[in-house]
């Protein structure tokens, strides 16, 4: 008696949740940025949401919620009802380096966040002014072994990608240079511009105009693959070095106890926006690499980022209250 009633408690359960997929959305359904308007992130959220407002018949809503390396809008999502209509359009802050750098992180994000499907990827660059007298990866890495700690690089935020993969560079290489932390990526980018700092670890979508222009040099890619727009500019592999994966990247997230066929619904249908060829140009058009996955995948490629800049973030000391 008591097998048939767990038996008929979780077929009703499992029709539960393939009726509420079915139905949903009922309501618009926000998408929660960890960042102001105007980013990468920021842009690939709002063609994300009009993409699935189309598809699923209901407003895909932007909500900007910046601040505490992304913890505040991953806090807002964790808090939410977990049933589909709150979303963090996730990135390497609130999903992975943020909860490794705060004393006292509001939530653990392996047991908060159900992942739904990566987004977007930007690479990163290492780059140079007009000022420093080098023009290839192994003349910077040379300079900073032969200058320790008189070069001065444009690092982003303090526990910022860009940060931890200034320090991931400098143990790799055996190198030292001074990381320079701003406000935003601009900030640095017009510095180095001025010839105020040597250098900087940088999405190539804030810079890509000034190569573009010749006012920056850009030495490496800091990932697996060239970039189609620079396609003189090599990989850290490609010129000798140990391989550095960078890259920014974007992604779709639910809270904990999101429905399975919900999260599966969000996966399938954001895999269909990115693959439609105007939304590939819409990205290439701002240097980013749209690509979707699994929910399965996209929980693996996050266990994976945890596990490389843990080690990296406890060995540099970077840490934050």
């Amino acid at each position: 008696m008591n097998r048939a009633i767990s038996l008929l408690a979780a077929l009703a359960c499992a029709v539960a949740s393939t009726a509420g997929a079915a139905q949903y959305p009922q309501e618009p359904v926000h998408l929660i940025v960890p960042y102001a308007p105007g980013g990468n992130v920021d842009a690939a959220a709002r063609i994300l949401g009009d993409q699935l407002g189309q598809s699923l018949h209901q407003p895909f809503i932007v909500e900007n919620k910046p601040g505490a390396g992304g913890l505040i809008a991953g806090q807002y999502v964790a808090r939410a009802k977990p049933d589909g209509y709150a979303l963090l359009i996730g990135s390497n802050a609130p999903l992975v380096l943020a909860p490794l750098i705060y004393a006292k992180p509001p939530y653990d994000p392996e047991k908060t966040f159900t992942p739904v499907t990566t987004l977007a990827f930007t690479p990163t660059l290492l780059v140079t002014g007009s000022v420093l007298p080098v023009t290839t990866v192994k003349e910077f890495f040379d300079r900073a072994k032969q200058h320790p700690g008189d070069l001065t690089v444009s690092v982003d935020a303090v526990g910022s990608i860009n940060h931890v993969a200034s320090e991931l560079l400098q143990r790799e290489m055996g190198v030292s240079w001074r990381g320079v932390h701003y406000r935003g990526n601009a900030e640095g980018v017009t510095d180095l511009i001025a010839g105020h700092i040597d250098g900087a670890i940088t999405q190539i979508t804030v810079v890509s105009g000034e190569i573009q222009a010749g006012k920056l040099r850009a030495l490496a890619v800091l990932g697996p693959e060239r970039i189609a727009s620079l396609p003189s500019v090599p990989t850290l592999a490609e010129a000798g070095y140990k391989p550095v994966d960078a890259d920014a990247f974007a992604g779709l997230a639910a809270p904990i106890g999101t429905p399975d066929a919900v999260v599966q619904l969000l996966s399938k249908a954001t895999a269909e926006a990115l693959a439609k060829p105007e939304v590939q140009t819409k990205f290439k058009g701002l240097g980013i690499v749209a690509r979707a996955s699994t929910p399965q995948a996209f929980a693996d490629y996050l266990r994976n980022e945890r596990s490389t800049w843990g080690p990296v973030i406890k060995d540099a000391h970077i840490t934050t209250e």
